[in-house]
C-alpha cells in the first residue's frame, strides 16, 4: 500500500509540474487563469468533495475559443488536470476492489494510449519531423497535447489523454462518493453552473450577441449560449434538464417556484438550438423516464423486465442504421430499387443534413482498417482519403463522424468498440439494478433522471459526437458513476460486479 501511495504522489508532482511548464507559456492567456488553476489542485488535496463539486460547475463555460480565442482548449480540461495532480498528491486513495466495468475501462484506456502512441511514433515520420522543427523546444512539446488541433498529428495524443482522463474522473468519483448527500451536492453544483449559462442565453436570444448562423443549409440563426455551437450546448441541456428536474420536485417554497422556472428556461433555450438530435434523445428520455415510472408503480422491485433488451437492441440500431445507409450510398448499385431516398440528393440525406455522405466515409474507412482502425483521434485528418469527391450537398473533407459509434469504430476498431457498446449494456443493466433496489423516494427520483439522462445521450451518439469533446466525455462518466453510487458508498452485497 504503500508504494502506491509514493507512485499516487510522484504522479500528481509530475502531472502538476507538466502543467505548471506548459501553462506558463506565451500561448497561454488570460494569465488569470493560473491562480485559478493552482486553487483548484490544493482544493483536490484539501477537500476533493468540493474540487468535483467546482469541475462540475464549470463544465457550463467549455470553450474557450468563444472568450479568449485560445486554440483547441477547454477549460474543463485544464482543470481536471489541476485536480487530478492534486487529488495524486494526497495519496489516501480509498477504493481497494476493482469491478467489471472498472477493468473494461481499463482495457479501453490501454487500447487508445496504444493507439496514440501507434499514431505518433510508429508510422509518424511526418509527426517527428513537425515536433523537432517546427514546435517551440522542449516547452512547446510539452504544451502540444493541452493546444493541439484536430487536424495535427499531436490531436491523437490529445485525444488519448482526454479519454483516459474522463474514466479516471470516474474512479475519483467512485472513490470519494460516500452518501447520497456527496450525490446530490454534485449535483447542485451542475445545475448551479447552468443558471448563468441560461440567463446569458436568454439575453443572446433577445439581442442576437454571440448566435451563430449554423452550418451550410440553415439560414436561421441558433441559440448557442457558452458553447461553441448550438449542437453541443443542446447536449449540455439535454443532461441539465432532467437533473434539475428532479431536484424541483424535491425543493421546497420559493426555491421549487425559481427552480421549476429554471427547467422551463432550459427546456425553452434548448428548443432554440433546433438540434434535432438532442431534442430527439429528449423524447427518449421522457420515454424511458415515463415507462420506468409506471412499472414501478405497479411492480416497484421488479421493472428490469425486457427494458435490458431493449437497451441493447437500441444500441446496435444506433451504429448499424449509419453503417447500412453510409454503406448504401457507398454501393448504390447493389440496392438500387430505394437507392433515391437515400442518396446524397434523397430527401433522407437532405433531413439529416448530409450526415449520410461522411457515415458513407466512415464505413470505407472501417471496411480498411476493421481491427486497429486508423488511429485514436485521426478521423478528421483521414476523412479527406476517403471521402466519394462525386457526392453533392454537404461532402466536408475534414470533419468528426455525427455518429459516435461510427467514430469508435473507425478510429479504435471494431473490438475497441464491442467492447464500449459492452460496457453501456453493463452499466445499463446495472443502474435498473439500483434502481429496483430503491425504496427512499428522492434517491429513487434522482436515479431515475440519471438512468434517462445516459440513455438520452446514448441515444443523441446517433447524429452526434458530443463524447469527443471533453466536457461531455467528463459528464457522461460522471453521471454514470453518479448513477451507481450503492457499489461505492454502500457497499450493498453482489453490487461491485
Amino acid at each position: 500500500m504503500k508504494s502506491f501511495i509514493y507512485i499516487s504522489r510522484i504522479s500528481g508532482l509530475f502531472l502538476g509540474l507538466y502543467l505548471g511548464v506548459a501553462a506558463t507559456t506565451s500561448w497561454f492567456h488570460p494569465w488569470a487563469v493560473l491562480p485559478m488553476l493552482a486553487l483548484l489542485a490544493v482544493a483536490a488535496y484539501a477537500n476533493p468533495r468540493l474540487g468535483i463539486g467546482i469541475i462540475l460547475a464549470i463544465m457550463a463555460f467549455p470553450d474557450a475559443n468563444r472568450f479568449f480565442e485560445m486554440p483547441a482548449l477547454s477549460w474543463s480540461f485544464l482543470f481536471f488536470w489541476a485536480f487530478l495532480s492534486g487529488y495524486l498528491l494526497r495519496g489516501d486513495y480509498r477504493k481497494t476492489t476493482i469491478s467489471r466495468l472498472e477493468w473494461g475501462l481499463f482495457f479501453l484506456a490501454g487500447w487508445v494510449g496504444i493507439s496514440a502512441i501507434k499514431s505518433l511514433w510508429v508510422g509518424g515520420d511526418s509527426f517527428l519531423w513537425y515536433y523537432f522543427s517546427t514546435v517551440d523546444g522542449i516547452r512547446g512539446v510539452m504544451e502540444y497535447p493541452i493546444f493541439a488541433d484536430q487536424g495535427d498529428y499531436g490531436n491523437a495524443a490529445r485525444a488519448a489523454l482526454t479519454i483516459i482522463f474522463s474514466y479516471l474522473f470516474f474512479h475519483v468519483i467512485h472513490d470519494q462518493l460516500k452518501s447520497e448527500k456527496d450525490i446530490i451536492f454534485w449535483l447542485k453544483a451542475l445545475v448551479a453552473g447552468s443558471v448563468p449559462v441560461v440567463i446569458f442565453s436568454l439575453y443572446q436570444y433577445l439581442t442576437g450577441a454571440g448566435m451563430v448562423k449554423f452550418w451550410l443549409d440553415q439560414g436561421e440563426w441558433r441559440l448557442n449560449g457558452t458553447f461553441g455551437d448550438p449542437n453541443s450546448f443542446a447536449t449540455y441541456l439535454l443532461v441539465l434538464i432532467p437533473i434539475t428536474a428532479a431536484l424541483t420536485l424535491n425543493a421546497n417554497g420559493r426555491m421549487k417556484t425559481l427552480m421549476l422556472i429554471l427547467v422551463l428556461c432550459q427546456a425553452g433555450c434548448l428548443i432554440l438550438t433546433e438540434s434535432r438530435n438532442a431534442i430527439l434523445a429528449f423524447f427518449v428520455e421522457l420515454m424511458v423516464a415515463g415507462i420506468l415510472y409506471q412499472r414501478y408503480i405497479h411492480s416497484p422491485h421488479k421493472i428490469n423486465g425486457g427494458l435490458n433488451w431493449f437497451y441493447r437492441v437500441i444500441t446496435f440500431l444506433l451504429f448499424g442504421i449509419p453503417i447500412m445507409l453510409g454503406y448504401m450510398e457507398t454501393h448504390p448499385d447493389r440496392i438500387s430499387h430505394f437507392k433515391g431516398l437515400w442518396t446524397d440528393t434523397g430527401p433522407l440525406n437532405a433531413w439529416l443534413n448530409g450526415r449520410i455522405n461522411i457515415w458513407a466515409s466512415a464505413v470505407r474507412m472501417i471496411n480498411d482498417h476493421p481491427l486497429e482502425g486508423v488511429g485514436i483521434g485521426r478521423f478528421y485528418e483521414f476523412l479527406t482519403q476517403y471521402r466519394i469527391p462525386q457526392i453533392i450537398g454537404w461532402n466536408p473533407e475534414h470533419e468528426n463522424a455525427h455518429n459516435y459509434f461510427l467514430q469508435l469504430g473507425a478510429e479504435n476498431g471494431i473490438i475497441f468498440l464491442l467492447v464500449f457498446m459492452g460496457i453501456l449494456w453493463l452499466v445499463f443493466s446495472q443502474m435498473l439494478k439500483h434502481l429496483s433496489k430503491t425504496t427512499d423516494p428522492l434517491i429513487w427520483q434522482i436515479r431515475l433522471c440519471l438512468l434517462a439522462v445516459f440513455a438520452g445521450m446514448t441515444m443523441s451518439f446517433l447524429g452526434g459526437h458530443s463524447l469527443i469533446l471533453f466536457d461531455f466525455k467528463m459528464l457522461f462518466w460522471g453521471i454514470i458513476a453518479l448513477a451507481l453510487w450503492p457499489a461505492t458508498a454502500k457497499k450493498e452485497a453482489g453490487d461491485e460486479g
